[in-house]
């Protein structure tokens, strides 16, 4: 059965591509990983990137809403930027 020990629900950064890999390589027996994107490329100009920034704080409520469909033991979300939105 997945996630038998536990399972880790998983949010990502649209533009993040190494996270689910990564991941995958390490987790333990017994936990299973279940991810979901919210919409973040990153980059370009200072102004733009704060605009996204602020956009994917909407982004994420939805999108824990649905990682919360997996009855995950824990939710974690991958992507520095995004993390330190609103302080």
């Amino acid at each position: 059965m997945y996630g038998w020990r536990a399972r880790l629900g998983v949010l990502i950064p649209s533009g993040i591509i190494v996270t689910e890999p990564e991941f995958n390589l390490v987790i333990p027996e017994g936990v299973s990983c279940h991810y979901h994107r919210y919409k973040f490329e990153g980059g370009g100009r200072n102004e733009d990137v704060l605009r996204d920034l602020q956009l994917a704080g909407d982004y994420i409520v939805e999108a824990a809403r649905l990682i919360a469909d997996t009855r995950p033991s824990v939710v974690a979300m991958a992507g520095t930027g995004t993390s330190f939105i609103g302080g």
